[in-house]
């Protein structure tokens, strides 16, 4: 009797596996953003208030900082009409040093209270998410690597609490300059104004993209970071074992390829 045939299946080739290109093997996947406004969840009433403060001294700041360029214009206008320059020169003083007061206490308000703010959900959320990363399965830290997760943290916390502290009060003093801005532009000639206004939309095309480029970039260069702090963090745990078998050149080297596409 025909020996039955047996279905020879061919391995599958190591070579038509590595095809896959290393850079798209190796690239870490884009975390998923949320919106702005999440990252107020983990703050009480109190500490929003102190947020709406600094945020209105930004506000304030802005307005000043017009005001002294309208006041600087002012005394070159007096001071071409013939007036009286040593007049024109203490009143211009005068009102510098009262815009000045006015600026700094503002500046004041919105620095200490958007850093204050932002320092007090610094540990908050850092509890919140050592928790968040304790409440995983154990499916999930299969698929990722335990040493980059301490870096990664700090990381993610201190980019948190930057776009919740100063980021925002600039953000509020340069807003208001801008508006404040057209605002007197078009009070005291709307037609020079009215010009100025049609490089707006350039200037905002222009900003968009580059904030979408740099947010991108930064977000892939903390995905290599992280892999590359996982690595030493590695390496240094077991260093005994890595001198023994003289791979010191080795691990510095794959520790240097993680690295070099974040530069």
């Amino acid at each position: 009797a025909m020996p039955s045939a047996v279905a020879v299946h061919p391995a599958p080739d190591a070579d038509a596996k590595d095809a896959t290109p290393k850079s798209e093997a190796s690239k870490p996947p884009k975390p998923p953003s949320i919106s702005y406004f999440k990252l107020f969840s983990f703050s009480t009433t109190f500490e929003k208030l102190l947020f709406l403060c600094g945020c209105g001294g930004g506000v304030v700041q802005g307005v000043s900082q017009i005001l002294m360029i309208i006041t600087f214009g002012e005394a070159f206008d007096f001071a071409a009409a013939g007036s009286d320059v040593r007049d024109m020169v203490w009143k211009a003083v005068a009102e510098f040093l009262r815009l000045a007061a006015i600026a700094f206490v503002s500046g004041a308000i919105q620095s200490g209270c958007t850093q204050g703010f932002a320092e007090l959900q610094r540990g908050r959320i850092r509890k919140a998410y050592f928790q968040a990363v304790m409440r995983q399965d154990i499916a999930w830290f299969d698929v990722r690597t335990a040493g980059s997760l301490p870096s990664r943290i700090q990381n993610d916390i201190e980019v948190m609490c930057l776009g919740i502290g100063d980021k925002a009060g600039m953000l509020s003093l340069n807003l208001t300059m801008f508006i404040s801005g057209f605002a007197f532009g078009f009070e005291r000639g709307w037609r020079i104004a009215l010009a100025m206004i049609l490089c707006v939309p350039l200037m905002g095309i222009g900003a968009v993209i580059m904030g979408k480029a740099m947010q991108d970039i930064q977000g892939e260069a903390q995905s290599w970071y992280n892999q590359a702090g996982a690595v030493a963090e590695e390496v240094l745990f077991a260093i005994r074992t890595v001198v023994s078998f003289g791979a010191e050149r080795k691990e510095l080297e794959r520790y240097s390829a993680l690295l070099h596409p974040a530069r």
